[in-house]
């Protein structure tokens, strides 16, 4: 008989049996700036066998974490092994249900139970004839098996890691101006069947301290990371403080500050190199001083911007036996401003011409000063030109789904009424800036604005209004009335309700065809509004004239209303232009 037992708890993996040693190992913890170099990395499972895989790397300048507070990236096992299992189980102990055996003829040979405390043999009447496996058993069949699959044997081995160059002599003093805060990212670093890797560095100018990360991910889901860190530094080094850019007419100051990391004392000549006529130095004479073991001195040199570019500042500093040079781009800005004049005139009845007064700057840029005049023969021009930009708004609240449409239904109706042949006009468009010259056909195509000006096209103008009718006829509510936006839980509101109803209205005096049941639904909902609002100031009436009197009120749920506002005014004046008067409300 086997034993029915119920055991409920938490359990998680050996954790340790899942994470790989990553050990990366530099070729030398400390390098010279453009000093070639070398990184190991190696790959080690619980027991110490090597893992041969794919890692990802990168190597930043470590002072990226003082800005940003520190890596967004936390420890890569708690991805993947952080977790717990709730297990809970009754009857025998494995994870398969129990069953209490098959439904067969006396003696026949039964379908066979598989799982691991079940031998392979049949069953007679029930009665099961394999024997069952103790824990123990199972423990020791299968756990030698994973360290086995998760261990990689192939010959060969990696080449040593290449010492790095040696540094460079001090004359010529090398020009550090090779700055980066990235020295190296690979997504795919092959590492071999003795898990080892080899990923060469070239060091740039930056004299800071690199940091190298590598993930990896193995089969069975084994994951490790680690960490190494490599300084780029001279013994004696120079560092250019300088603005990150100059204005025309500016006066500022450039400062060398020279550390000297000896263990003496040095007599340092400092110097300083502009190229270029956009600064104008006051004094580049070098100078020379004696900066004490283990300490720093500063140099300072006052300039000046002449005139927009750029300029290249180069800061040297020679002991003799030691030296630094570092150098970098400083931007000289313009002295003034983008600016912009706008002027109207009106021809009058009877004249031929206007003039207008224009005052041009004596220290302008010609190449970049453009005047641009735009004549229409009737002010409608200016209204015409807006069109595009109301079709074309990509927002679509009540509001501006209203004003795509209605805007160009007025201008085409109050072209049409001035006789004016939109279908000409359209064709007759054209880019008039007198700076571009060429053929006519090619420059009217450069208006490409027009070319999706619905005002000039009755097919297009006919569909952007039954699209603007459909999207406002599901945005009203069910009530007649809208709000800001439709969906779920909407409320109407008496302001936006009367600008659609007053923008419908004006469309279908303009030839429109608006759908009667929608605008009928609009006015009668701000025809209740106004009912409602009437009540509570006529509520507040009555009773003001009681408590004026001397008699005592008692409390009322009802909503008083002191006096009108301008919204009750705006509702009055739809529904004025829908033939409402407050008799009929």
């Amino acid at each position: 008989m086997q034993k029915s037992t119920r055991r409920c708890g938490k359990f998680s993996c050996r954790l340790f049996s899942r994470l790989i040693d990553v050990s990366l190992t530099p070729a030398k913890d400390r390098v010279k700036p453009r000093e070639k170099s070398a990184l190991k990395v190696t790959l080690r499972d619980a027991e110490g066998k090597p893992i041969k895989g794919t890692a990802v790397l990168t190597i930043y300048d470590k002072s990226l974490e003082a800005i940003t507070g520190g890596s967004n990236v936390g420890a890569i096992h708690e991805n993947f092994w952080s977790w717990k299992n709730t297990y809970s189980s009754s009857g025998i102990e494995n994870s398969l249900p129990f069953s209490p055996g098959n439904l067969a003829l006396r003696y026949a040979l039964e379908m066979a139970i598989l799982g691991p405390n079940h031998g392979g043999m049949g069953l007679l009447g029930g009665m099961s004839l394999g024997p069952r496996r103790m824990r123990g058993e199972l423990d020791s069949t299968f756990g030698d098996a994973a360290p086995e699959a998760m261990a990689m044997k192939s010959p060969g081995k990696s080449q040593a890691a290449p010492q790095g160059e040696p540094p460079s002599n001090s004359n010529p003093i090398l020009v550090r101006k090779d700055f980066a805060d990235l020295l190296k990212w690979s997504g795919e670093v092959k590492v071999d069947a003795e898990g080892n890797a080899e990923i060469p560095l070239e060091f740039p100018d930056n004299l800071t301290t690199w940091k190298a990360r590598v993930w990896v991910l193995g089969k069975g889901t084994q994951v490790g990371e680690g960490t190494a860190e490599i300084i780029t530094s001279k013994e004696l080094l120079v560092r250019l403080q300088a603005p990150r850019f100059l204005v025309e007419r500016d006066e500022s100051v450039l400062s060398a500050v020279v550390q000297n990391d000896h263990d003496s004392p040095k007599t340092v000549k400092i110097s300083l190199e502009i190229d270029g006529s956009n600064i104008s130095a006051i004094d580049t004479a070098p100078q020379t001083v004696e900066i004490a073991a283990r300490s720093e001195a500063r140099v300072d040199w006052r300039v000046k911007a002449m005139k927009e570019g750029e300029a290249t500042l180069r800061m040297k500093a020679d002991c003799g036996d030691d030296g630094d040079a570092v150098e970098r781009t400083l931007p000289i800005r313009v002295h003034g401003m983008s600016r912009q004049d706008a002027w109207s005139r009106v021809v009058a009845p009877g004249e031929d011409s206007g003039k207008i007064q224009i005052d041009v700057p004596e220290q302008r840029r010609p190449d970049q000063s453009l005047l641009t005049v735009r004549f229409s023969p009737t002010i409608a021009g200016a209204v015409v030109d807006a069109i595009p930009y109301l079709a074309d708004y990509p927002h679509g609240c009540t509001e501006q789904t209203l004003n795509r449409f209605v805007p160009a239904v007025i201008a085409q109706k109050m072209l049409g009424d001035l006789k004016i042949n939109l279908a000409e006009v359209k064709a007759k468009r054209t880019n008039l800036n007198p700076q571009e010259m060429g053929d006519s056909a090619a420059r009217a195509k450069q208006w490409k604005q027009w070319q999706t000006n619905p005002v000039f096209d009755e097919v297009e103008m006919g569909k952007m209004v039954a699209k603007g009718i459909e999207k406002l006829t599901a945005m009203q509510n069910s009530d007649g009335g809208w709000g800001w936006f439709s969906g779920y839980g909407e409320s109407s509101y008496p302001h936006t309700t009367a600008v659609v109803v007053h923008g419908l209205l004006v469309a279908r005096e303009n030839g429109a065809a608006i759908p009667e049941g929608v605008l009928n639904s609009g006015i009668n909902w701000l025809a209740s509004h106004e009912r409602g609002e009437v009540a509570a100031l006529q509520l507040f009436a009555e009773r003001k004239a009681l408590r004026d009197a001397g008699k005592k009120l008692k409390e009322t749920k009802k909503r008083e209303k002191s006096s009108p506002d301008t919204i009750d005014a705006f509702v009055r004046l739809v529904l004025g232009e829908a033939k409402r008067d407050s008799k009929k409300c």
